[in-house]
């Protein structure tokens, strides 16, 4: 008798899914004013007459911190069969807006803009410039309150500047001119794709003839000039994707695109998903070695979140939508091990070169013994203080240059990124552990087996 019942709700809570995902939500945003670093998006919520509130995406995945840009977001206007509709914002929750649904509606218009000039993909700088855009949905929508993001469905279309082409991991639906429309996904898989586009524009494959999944990297750009990825650069690439296949020993993607932004007009950063990452830079970094060298390993880095991070994530940080609290006490082991194999596969690959890669490690140990921050907190306490921490340091680098900032004050608050103290951590535990595993995983990149240990 337990079980049956048990049985009736587990099939009455997959029947509410499926009704939820049966009404998707219509998201339209138009990008033609992205040079101007405004977005517009139009939402179409089915809705039944009563009390409803919707909610502005809060805690972003990858941001470890409420960082939804809910102060970039204007003129909202909602209506219902052309009238328009008051709403009022929650007098705490600043990401809620409540509203009454009139009698006889069926659903709801809401059309706001998006303000990009700053707060990248959690980052300080601009989304957009005249010549690239990057759209992270998060940004441009609002959904019901106390939805689970695995629960609802988007149906999303974007109206693109003319000409501009784009990069994304959605699947397309359908294409015309400079309107896309993608397939209907949840809202959990519409803000883990991120979009770029713009009128400087290259796509290179990185697989076998016949491998799959497919990699690939899509690349936009201020100019043609700064998408000129030499035949080495691209066959570090392809060795990228071999060694991560190697030393994970699966995939669990259906596709996998490296999004990258070449620009010194919007903000730089790297955000992981699932099946792509968000990575922005200087704009001459594929052909200036200095700055190839600085960013070399970036792709890699957030590669690897990928397995570890997204297909596998600390439970604090797996939540059921965008407005619950993240934990962050496992930010060692979702920043720190990505930090130490993102490093071994920028060596591996020959982005780095093994005495780079030694420097590296060798800057890690420097940099730690002189962190005072660390005398008094460890790595998961910092990481307890993430949404503190970050907001401070955005807020310093605002006011004064980190020239003008002194190092020793600098030390004694942040005690070292979280990355980079568990990233030594995993390297002592690779050293004491790793030789006493007999496990050998076969590297089809050179078909012969080699010690998971060995970097380079």
């Amino acid at each position: 008798m337990h079980h049956s019942f048990i049985a009736r709700i587990s099939a009455a809570a997959i029947l509410l899914t499926s009704i939820a995902l049966a009404q998707s939500i219509q998201l339209t945003v138009d990008l033609s004013d992205a040079p101007r670093n405004i977005f517009h998006s139009r939402v179409t919520i089915a809705a039944k007459p009563g009390p409803l509130t919707l909610v502005y995406p809060k805690w972003i995945p990858g941001n470890h911190r409420p960082s939804g840009p809910i102060a970039n977001l204007a003129g909202l206007k909602i209506t219902a069969g052309g009238q328009t509709i008051d709403w009022q914002r929650d007098p705490i929750d600043m990401y809620a807006f409540h509203l009454q649904v009139p009698a006889g509606a069926k659903e709801l218009q809401v059309s706001f803009d998006t303000i990009t000039s700053g707060e990248s993909a959690g980052a300080t700088g601009a989304a957009a410039s005249t010549n690239v855009l990057d759209l992270n949905w998060n940004q441009v929508v609002l959904y019901p309150q106390g939805t689970n993001s695995d629960a609802v469905e988007f149906a999303a279309s974007v109206h693109l500047p003319g000409g501009w082409k784009f990069g994304t991991a959605l699947l397309i639906k359908t294409q015309s001119d400079e309107m896309v429309e993608f397939n209907s996904v949840s809202l959990t898989q519409l803000v883990d794709s991120p979009l770029i586009a713009g009128d400087h524009y290259r796509q290179i494959g990185l697989n076998q003839p016949g491998e799959f999944p497919v990699h690939v990297i899509d690349m936009v750009s201020e100019s043609e000039a700064a998408l000129a990825m030499t035949p080495q650069q691209t066959a570090a690439y392809h060795l990228l994707v071999a060694e991560a296949g190697a030393l994970f020993g699966a995939r669990h993607y259906t596709k996998y695109h490296f999004l990258y932004t070449l620009s010194d007009e919007v903000g730089h950063h790297g955000l992981e998903h699932h099946e792509s990452s968000d990575n922005s830079v200087a704009e001459r970094t594929l052909i200036d070695p200095e700055l190839r060298l600085m960013e070399a390993g970036l792709l890699p880095h957030e590669f690897v979140h990928s397995w570890n991070g997204k297909y596998r994530r600390p439970a604090g940080l797996a939540t059921p939508s965008y407005q619950e609290p993240m934990i962050g006490d496992l930010l060692w082991v979702y920043e720190g091990l990505t930090e130490y194999l993102g490093n071994l596969l920028t060596a591996r690959s020959k982005l780095w070169t093994p005495d780079q890669y030694r420097e590296a490690l060798a800057e890690t140990a420097a940099v730690l013994d002189h962190r005072a921050g660390r005398t008094w907190r460890t790595a998961r306490r910092y990481r307890a203080l993430g949404a503190v921490v970050a907001a401070a340091g955005a807020a310093l680098a605002k006011l004064a240059p980190q020239s003008r900032l002194l190092p020793g004050r600098r030390a004694y608050l942040a005690g070292g990124r979280h990355s980079h103290p568990a990233a030594d951590s995993w390297a002592e535990v690779s050293r004491r552990f790793l030789p006493l595993i007999s496990w050998r995983p076969k590297r089809r990149s050179q078909g012969r087996s080699v010690h998971i240990r060995r970097c380079c």
